[in-house]
């Protein structure tokens, strides 16, 4: 008999781990450098129990399989169904917002479940989800965390809107909502001090997939029994899963884009294939690095003809954003804007300043700018609903990192039902595989 025993809302422990290690294990990979490139090399099986204990929000993947596999088991969740019998539950009210049926569907499964992950797009309204799930604990204590200043800084904006004198952006002020980035509540614990809430919201949760890392460090310390975390798409390496799952919970509900689409909730995405014009010298080039550098980074022609489809958006009365990988791409993009055509063209990044970066996005937002460059910190999280046009020019493979591209600009308007996405098709070695990916994916997704 497999016997677990749910000890808090961060851990449990199983008296037979190895019958589990199947499903809590996964293979760890390095990379190792050759001289021309990274080879891929597989490594050890890692388990994610540490002796007989192991992550609260793994309890219903491991229950699923021991049923699948008719293993006989019990649990034992005396412990958290006492801390969830405390927290007071009512239907969710939100003030001048309706919930959509489908808004409606994923929060009551958040309420029903109080645990797990919620997958839906961008542009579909995830703040005022969680603003709904807030709403139905009204006597909780919340905690809500992101990654980015700017996501707080718009997210809080809504939340003081819905729960006046209850939002802080600090623990120790002790108010009802507390709304801040999960950089500054890791000082929090730093002072050896456990986050006493009772609700923990989470916004691009696909952030807390690693091992170790913040999220982990803080939803560790974190004893709150109510955790959902939110995202547009969750990773696919089981590693990061694992994680994810065993701090928050497995996924409880979805809303998929092409749901969304149909239901005329999102604007379509409309693809635009570039072909880059192939340079013979950069041909004989091996190193990634030295590839993206020359081939994107540095490349003038390349980076003209981002500039001339930002200008045509622009006679076209749209706006573009750019978005860029490295801090001298977006630099180069700038100033042959400015070289060439005489366009100043903001440029946000890591160092640009909160109040500036918001600043940028309203006048963005009422199209009194028309065009600015951006890197990833603008690349998920930001809500700019008027947006027309994205222009990839950072290229890459990743399915994650490309939906997140897109989903800039998926916020549909009165005006707005179509975004158009640009991307440049690069012709070099790595590149090219890399804009192959990007079009299975679009074609995945019947956006060509």
């Amino acid at each position: 008999m497999i016997e677990i025993e749910i000890l808090d809302p961060v851990f449990s422990k199983i008296n037979k781990p190895e019958v589990v290690i199947p499903i809590l294990s996964y293979k760890k990979v390095i990379y190792k450098q050759t001289p021309f490139n990274y080879k891929q090399k597989k490594y050890k099986t890692v388990t994610v129990v540490d002796g007989n204990i192991f992550l609260t929000g793994l309890v219903n993947r491991i229950e699923s399989w021991l049923k699948q596999n008719d293993i006989p088991y019990s649990i034992k969740k005396e412990n958290i169904d006492l801390l969830l019998s405390e927290i007071k539950t009512t239907s969710p009210k939100l003030k001048r917002i309706t919930l959509r049926p489908d808004q409606e569907r994923l929060v009551e499964a958040a309420i029903r479940e109080k645990r797990g992950i919620i997958i839906s797009p961008t542009g579909s309204g995830k703040t005022i989800l969680a603003m709904a799930i807030i709403s139905a604990f009204p006597d909780s204590k919340v905690l809500y965390l992101a990654h980015s200043t700017s996501i707080i800084e718009q997210t809080k904006e809504e939340l003081e809107k819905q729960f006046p004198d209850q939002v802080s952006s600090s623990l120790s002020k002790n108010k009802r909502i507390t709304i801040t980035t999960i950089q500054n509540i890791k000082n929090h614990i730093a002072l050896n001090k456990i986050i006493d809430v009772d609700i923990t919201i989470v916004d691009e949760v696909h952030h807390a997939g690693v091992w170790k890392g913040m999220y982990y460090k803080v939803m560790t310390r974190n004893i709150s029994p109510v955790r959902i975390g939110f995202t547009a798409t969750l990773p696919t390496q089981k590693e990061k899963i694992l994680c994810i799952e065993g701090l928050f919970g497995p996924v409880i509900d979805e809303l998929t884009l092409k749901e969304g689409e149909k239901m005329q909730i999102l604007a379509k995405p409309k693809v635009k294939l570039i072909p880059v014009k192939k340079m013979p010298s950069l041909s004989e080039l091996r190193k990634y690095k030295e590839i993206y550098a020359k081939a994107i980074t540095k490349n003038r022609h390349r980076n003209r003809l981002i500039i001339q489809e930002a200008l045509n958006k622009m006679k076209e009365n749209k706006t573009t954003l750019i978005i860029v990988k490295e801090i001298e791409h977006g630099n180069n993009i700038q100033q042959l804007a400015k070289k060439l055509y005489n366009i100043e063209i903001p440029f946000v990044q890591g160092k640009t300043e909160t109040e500036t970066r918001e600043k940028i996005r309203k006048t963005f937002i009422e199209k009194k700018i028309k065009c600015v460059i951006a890197t990833a910190v603008w690349k998920e999280g930001v809500n700019i609903p008027t947006l027309d046009c994205i222009i990839n020019a950072c290229g890459g493979k990743s399915e994650l990192s490309t939906l997140q591209t897109v989903g800039r600009g998926l916020r549909k308007t009165d005006e707005k039902e179509i975004v158009e996405i640009i991307d440049l098709l690069d012709p070099y070695r790595y590149l090219a595989e890399h804009s192959i990916m990007r079009i299975q994916l679009y074609a995945k997704n019947n956006w060509l």
